[in-house]
């Protein structure tokens, strides 16, 4: 693909769209293509020498462990076929999830981390806790959830159990995460760093609570984002939550 660059504006995908700069492969996608074009530059390669509309064909991209493997058919307008092939480094954003997480997250959740629980009584059908586990600066790893519970309060705390996600509000769930244009609820992963942040929506997974006697908890997080090949967050939590009550009357 020496001299070549093939950019693809707009595609029938399902599952993912790629907009950031690979090798030279812009915007490499699953799917057939149903808008693309094929520039040709020129011998010193820093500038366009011709640009042909691309009237079909489809993009083939592969995992290895190097990172990406593209190779593509495509006939032109101009009649020609095209063999494009080339492999890559890095990762793809799958950009119908919410989750912008890029790979496995193994949380370090001793590093200052503190629990804030807030028990909110009774609602719907179980009792229900906000929790927050995060560094009391804002950087590092974060997670909030709400759990749902069978009958507690505040001296007794979060009871044993191991929570799954789920979105009817049942004792021994935790409330999944979604995400809209305007909002996001349920379950979150964040790991935010000194430029910026990356999160993701908990869909999957598990969250094991084991309430000790000294009124320590741990939290066993083993949990998957809502990516087309989910990404694993793992951590452990132990310590003395901040618990406050919040009843919603």
């Amino acid at each position: 693909m020496k001299n070549t660059r093939l950019y693809i504006l707009g595609c029938k995908i399902g599952c993912l769209f790629h907009k950031t700069l690979i090798f030279n492969v812009y915007c490499g996608a699953y799917g057939t293509i149903t808008d693309a074009l094929y520039f040709k530059t020129n011998e010193t390669g820093d500038d366009f020498e011709t640009a042909v509309p691309l009237t079909e064909g489809s993009l083939t991209v592969t995992a290895v462990e190097e990172g990406w493997l593209y190779s593509g058919t495509f006939t032109g307008e101009d009649g020609l076929v095209y063999d494009i092939s080339c492999a890559s480094g890095g990762g793809l954003r799958d950009l119908t999830a919410a989750s912008t997480l890029m790979t496995d997250m193994l949380m370090d959740l001793t590093d200052g981390e503190t629990c804030q629980a807030a028990w909110h009584g009774m609602m719907s059908r179980a009792h229900a806790w906000s929790v927050l586990v995060a560094e009391p600066d804002g950087y590092g790893d974060k997670f909030e959830i709400t759990l749902y519970t069978a009958e507690t309060d505040l001296n007794r705390g979060i009871p044993d159990g191991v929570y799954t996600p789920s979105d009817q509000r049942t004792a021994g769930t935790f409330f999944l995460g979604q995400a809209t244009a305007m909002l996001r609820t349920g379950a979150w992963y964040t790991h935010n760093y000194r430029t910026g942040a990356c999160d993701g929506p908990i869909v999957e997974g598990t969250i094991t609570v084991t309430n000790h006697p000294d009124g320590t908890i741990t939290l066993d997080f083993d949990c998957l984002d809502d990516a087309v090949w989910p990404h694993r967050i793992t951590g452990v939590w132990t310590g003395k939550p901040k618990y406050e009550e919040d009843i919603v009357m």
